[in-house]
């Protein structure tokens, strides 16, 4: 999970975090998830990284929290 600082920390409900992410990934949760990630390493979100990416590390939190309570539930 990221650590969002508190401005830029939104509430979303799992289908909102879910296209977003999906949008990301051209589909797939997987790949959108691995593609915020590479935001982290991309030298154009550098300056500003929580005002240009605060959606979708947002929806990743949602999806990552999710997807680890699905799983431990198993």
């Amino acid at each position: 999970m990221f650590n969002i600082p508190e401005e830029y920390e939104m509430k979303m409900s799992w289908e909102e975090a879910e296209l977003i992410i999906m949008k990301s990934g051209k589909g797939n949760l997987y790949d959108g998830l691995i593609a915020v990630q590479d935001k982290l390493k991309d030298k154009r979100y550098e300056d500003d990284f929580f005002y240009n990416c605060s959606y979708e590390l947002n929806a990743y939190n949602v999806v990552f929290k999710g997807m680890s309570e699905f799983l431990a539930t198993e």
